[in-house]
């Protein structure tokens, strides 16, 4: 491709140079051309002067049809003018080449023209030079036109006017010499170079046509197009290009353009992909590195959304599948997909030791692992060796932690559910549960106090005679039974009675405990009257009758008086209920003495 990497610095001094000089060394003696601040146009009304057209010419106003492209022309801007009897003509104007303003922003490039004279647009006039000489190819466009005039017969010479004056001037692109170039980009796969063609082409009428000369090569395209598309073998080159363009109006370069391709790039090939660094734990990211070679120029990596010229990316998610593109400078680009393999997602596997009983009061008599409903951190050989056997963990990476935590339910049996949960390195945790069923089988022992007999009128003489069971719990001292019972229990007694003097009272303890276990024992109790109660009879008493029909009340048989002491006059020392009778005997006659026997 055709290049001037100087033509910018050398077209900033020449630039300066023209400033410097403040007039167009070609120019006619009545037109200068400077730098000057920006006329006021807010108040332009009469646009009587106008500018029709704006084209490239010599010194002599000569147009020049074609030129080579990069080269220096000494080149002038010429214009065609409309102006209706009007003197001291100034234009002002931003010179833009290659859409790249020339001129200060705070400046205009000033015009003087017909200083002192009337305006004559009989002929074109010509503007400023191109700073520094033309360069072929370039383009020229003038913005910010305004255009002022002074009455016919004025002296003062042109300068601004803010009612004589045109700012409705539309911005004008200078038509330019043809000037035909043209650049290509090479992208090759295999054995096989595809050279993308592009015409530069620019100036004269743009209807172009185009004649190329590929050297060997085969269009995939039209050749009479602006950008074809050649393929040629790698091995081939050098290929010699030529490119000759006609324009609409028939205009065609003089010399065809020539470009030789010396040789053609190496096809991008990827040497490597590389995982540098791996995911080890499930949402984690990786790091790879590609590396390759071919091409033109610095190579480009786009994978996962990122683009850079290292070829190292970060942050990459697992996954399979995930395409890479490569391109060179040139747009030629290979693509593929790598695979980026997980960490490890996978939980642990874990197997709870088999469900057992253990004979117990309650959750406390779990043995080896205390109960707890706080997780507790373990050790493998303690899951192992826990009661129930068979508990176990295995993972596919590493087992971080063993836990287990401890729920509970019900009563008699309680049963415990125990959960065991693995955690590996990545946070993978799997949980099993083993149930416990805590049951007091065993019952309690119970022995009542040894027998006892006491002496009493009744059963009342046993204060604490009951048909229905009585709670005794706590009281062993005062009722004389022993338990043995691991658990919690409670302890009652129920009477029952047979016989009468003595009255025996059974008394059955019950110890049962709070699963309902229980045992009894007896203790007989004997209620006994052992001592004679003590009976004074009257004093003796001598009657005055004929015979034994005196003694209203004699009976030889027993007569019950029970409570009627006053009337009999005897008394009874007793605590219990008693009868009193009494029986009578006589013996002799004159006197007959009766003998009256009290008994209680």
């Amino acid at each position: 491709m055709k290049t001037s990497t100087f033509k910018k610095n050398l077209l900033n001094i020449l630039t300066c140079l023209f400033i410097l000089v403040g007039k167009n060394i070609y120019a006619q003696a009545t037109s200068t051309t400077t730098l000057e601040t920006p006329c006021l146009s807010s108040k332009c009304v009469a646009n009587d002067v106008k500018i029709l057209n704006v084209y490239l010419a010599d010194a002599n106003g000569n147009e020049v049809a074609t030129c080579t492209t990069g080269e220096f022309v000494a080149l002038y801007l010429w214009a065609n003018i409309e102006s209706s009897s009007k003197s001291n003509l100034l234009i002002q104007y931003n010179l833009l080449i290659n859409d790249v303003q020339v001129n200060p922003s705070n400046q205009k490039y000033t015009e003087r023209l017909f200083i002192n004279q009337a305006i004559d647009d009989s002929a074109p006039i010509r503007l400023s030079q191109i700073p520094g000489g033309y360069i072929c190819g370039d383009g020229i466009q003038l913005t910010g036109i305004y255009i002022s005039w002074q009455p016919p017969n004025d002296n003062n010479g042109p300068r601004c006017n803010d009612t004589k004056c045109n700012n409705e001037q539309p911005d004008i692109v200078v038509p330019t010499p043809l000037s035909v170039d043209f650049t290509y980009k090479t992208c090759t796969t295999g054995n096989t170079a595809t050279v993308y063609f592009e015409s530069l082409t620019t100036g004269g009428d743009e209807n172009y046509t185009y004649n190329w000369g590929f050297d060997g090569g085969t269009p995939t395209t039209g050749t009479n197009i602006p950008n074809p598309i050649v393929t040629y073998d790698v091995s081939s080159a050098p290929k010699t290009i030529t490119l000759t363009v006609v324009d609409g109006q028939g205009t065609q370069n003089l010399f065809p353009t020539t470009l030789t391709i010396q040789s053609f790039p190496n096809e991008i090939t990827l040497n490597s992909a590389q995982v540098t660094s791996s995911i080890n734990c499930s949402g984690e990211t990786a790091e790879i590195t590609f590396i390759a070679s071919g091409g033109v120029g610095q190579l480009t990596y786009n994978f996962n959304g990122q683009t850079n010229t290292t070829g190292v990316f970060t942050g990459v998610p697992a996954g399979t599948n995930q395409v890479y593109t490569i391109t060179d400078i040139n747009s030629c680009e290979i693509t593929g997909d790598v695979d980026v393999a997980p960490g490890d997602s996978q939980a642990p596997s874990v197997t709870a030791p088999e469900d057992y009983s253990v004979n117990a009061c309650d959750e406390t008599g779990i043995t080896g692992l205390t109960y707890s409903e706080i997780p507790i951190t373990i050790s493998l050989a303690d899951l192992q060796n826990s009661p129930g056997g068979n508990g176990n963990v295995t993972d596919n990476n590493s087992v971080q932690s063993i836990t287990y935590f401890d729920s509970m339910s019900g009563s008699c049996p309680i049963t415990v559910t125990r959960t065991f949960t693995a955690t590996d390195a990545c946070g993978n945790s799997a949980s099993d549960t083993q149930t416990i069923q805590v049951l007091d089988s065993t019952d309690p022992v119970i022995t009542a106090p040894a027998d006892d007999t006491i002496e009493a009128c009744d059963i009342t003489g046993l204060a604490n005679f009951s048909t229905t069971a009585v709670d005794i719990t706590g009281d062993a001292v005062a009722y004389g039974y022993s338990v043995t019972e691991a658990c919690d229990y409670t302890v009652t007694y129920q009477d029952s009675q047979s016989g009468t003097c003595p009255i025996v009272v059974t008394r059955t303890f019950t110890a049962t405990d709070a699963c309902g276990n229980s045992d009894t024992d007896t203790q007989t109790i004997t209620i006994d009257d052992t001592i004679n109660p003590v009976i004074t009879a009257p004093a003796d008493d001598t009657i005055e009758a004929c015979d034994i029909n005196g003694l209203n009340d004699f009976s030889t048989t027993a007569v019950d008086i029970t409570g009627d002491a006053v009337a009999y006059g005897y008394s009874v020392t007793e605590a219990c209920d008693y009868t009193v009778t009494y029986q009578d005997s006589q013996s002799g006659s004159c006197p007959i003495t009766v003998t009256r026997t009290f008994t209680a």
